[in-house]
């Protein structure tokens, strides 16, 4: 991994994801990054140093690494460790790919266009693969019936900054907007002053929930009307959150904008809207939207058990992972 361990184990979609395929194949799950809780502005250089200095170990025990990224990064720990290495890129490429580093050997992601882009401009293997989340183990029931409407955000920031970016101020001015809607943050440990802070400075405690800790996602959107996430850009969530993901899976529409890749996945099967433009007017548009038209976006075209299955995303890991050793006693430093 690239990033710190959550806060709150349990919280994050990306470890959560890598702990599936570490479970079913095996392994060790560790992470790169050099320091418990994040920073900004790290060089590249700093990450995997310990993993670098046990690379004969680790030449002789595993078969190759899986690294996860939200963005593609050159990092030099990869190179002197030598051993294939499938990078799932979570959220954007970046800008520039450049050259071809070395040590990468295939690349995994649920963008198709970061799949394309990687076959054409480095010519190694690269697959689409969509994420895989066990269904809520209960059937949930329609939504509440009277007002308010009721929206949630399970994700949670990991900088200052991203409490602006990742649209937290902009739901909470939105929300004071609409007095027939209510807010609910699902939070993962970080910053939880800070929230509380915007929260009051803003007078929206009358508007506004907090739930912390590891808690059931699946449970708590299903109490409302809708998930909602938004990111300022690319690189800041992951392609297909597992917030969106599980409101789906408990018959809950969605909000988002476009930049995350799952806003495409949400126009083309009518299962949410995607938000115009970076405003608390677009936010309001699309919040109403969802509102006036619901039973239209609680009826999406497509089976979502079948499309996000654990065992369609275990499987097609398998094809990569068999290129590189046996899944029998496949051994990936995740």
């Amino acid at each position: 991994m690239t990033a710190p361990f959550p806060a709150i184990a349990g919280t994050d979609a990306v470890y959560q994801e890598a702990a599936l395929l570490k479970d079913h194949f095996g392994g060790d799950l560790v992470t790169a990054y050099p320091f418990k809780k994040p920073r900004a502005l790290i060089p590249r250089q700093w990450f995997g140093r310990d993993l670098a200095r046990d690379a004969e170990r680790i030449r002789q025990q595993y078969d190759c690494i899986h690294l996860y990224g939200a963005r593609f990064l050159n990092f030099p720990f990869l190179k002197t460790v030598g051993l294939p290495v499938v990078y799932t890129v979570s959220a954007a490429l970046g800008i520039g790919l450049g050259k071809r580093p070395r040590w990468l050997t295939y690349v995994v992601s649920a963008d198709p266009g970061i799949v394309d882009t990687v076959r054409k401009s480095w010519n190694i293997g690269a697959s689409h693969i969509l994420p895989g989340i066990a269904p809520p183990a209960k059937n949930y029931g329609p939504p509440p019936g009277q007002p308010p409407f009721i929206i949630t955000c399970a994700s949670g920031p990991w900088t200052r900054r991203q409490l602006q970016t990742k649209g937290f101020v902009l739901l909470l001015e939105t929300v004071k907007k609409l007095p027939d809607v209510r807010l609910q943050l699902i939070w993962r440990g970080l910053y939880d002053r800070e929230l509380r802070q915007l929260i009051r400075r803003r007078r929206a405690s009358d508007r506004v929930s907090v739930i912390s800790g590891d808690v059931n996602v699946s449970r708590y959107i299903a109490d409302g009307h809708a998930a909602v996430l938004l990111a300022e850009n690319r690189g800041l969530v992951k392609s297909y959150p597992h917030s969106l993901i599980k409101a789906l899976q408990v018959g809950r529409p969605v909000i988002l904008n476009d930049q995350i890749i799952m806003s495409d996945f949400v126009r083309t099967h009518r299962c949410g809207v995607v938000v115009k433009s970076w405003s608390t007017a677009a936010l309001c548009e699309a919040i109403k939207e969802l509102r006036d038209n619901y039973s239209e976006f609680r009826q999406p075209d497509m089976d979502m058990a079948r499309c996000f299955s654990t065992k369609r995303f275990l499987a097609e890991h398998e094809k990569v992972y068999t290129q590189f050793g046996s899944t029998d006693r496949f051994n990936g430093e995740t």
